[in-house]
This record gives structure tokens, C-alpha cells and sequence, in this order.
């Protein structure tokens, strides 16, 4: 779930979290992007540029996902071939 207030996004844990501030002396706007896996975290510095690229590879990636054929249960996924 999405706390607009927070700036996180909130599984069983933070997901995702995001901060903007201004670089110190050259006051270059930047966003801190936190990534937390399970207690596992990368954080990563991203500026104007790179914060586009970021939205653009999310869009594209949801697009995919959104094009890729539906699974059903029914189906079966070794066709005559089964690996058990």
C-alpha cells in the first residue's frame, strides 16, 4: 500500500521508499531511492535525469506485464511431456 505521507511503499515491510532534497553547494535537485528486500536494503542517489529513466524502464516493464498471455490452472504448462 502507498503512503502518500510516508513516501513509502509498504508490504510486510517497506518496499520502497523515496526522498528529495538539494545537493549541498550545488543545489542540484536529487532523489534517494531505497529498495528493502526482507531486512536486505540498496539505496541509490539519483538525479533529473536518471529519476526519468527510472519511471520510463517502470512503464515499459508494466506495459510487458500487462501484454504477457494470461495463465490458467488448467493449462498444462510441459504439454505431452511431463518432468515428473
Amino acid at each position: 500500500m502507498y503512503n502518500k505521507d510516508n513516501k513509502e511503499l509498504k508490504r510486510d515491510y517497506v518496499a520502497i521508499a523515496a526522498y528529495g532534497w538539494k545537493q549541498w553547494g550545488t543545489s542540484i535537485p536529487t532523489v534517494k531511492l531505497v529498495v528493502n528486500s526482507y531486512g536486505q536494503s540498496v539505496e541509490q542517489n539519483l538525479n533529473i535525469e536518471e529519476v526519468g529513466q527510472v519511471i520510463e524502464m517502470l512503464q515499459t516493464a508494466l506495459a510487458e506485464a500487462l501484454a504477457a498471455e494470461d495463465h490458467h490452472l488448467s493449462d498444462n504448462p510441459w504439454g505431452d511431456e511431463h518432468p515428473f
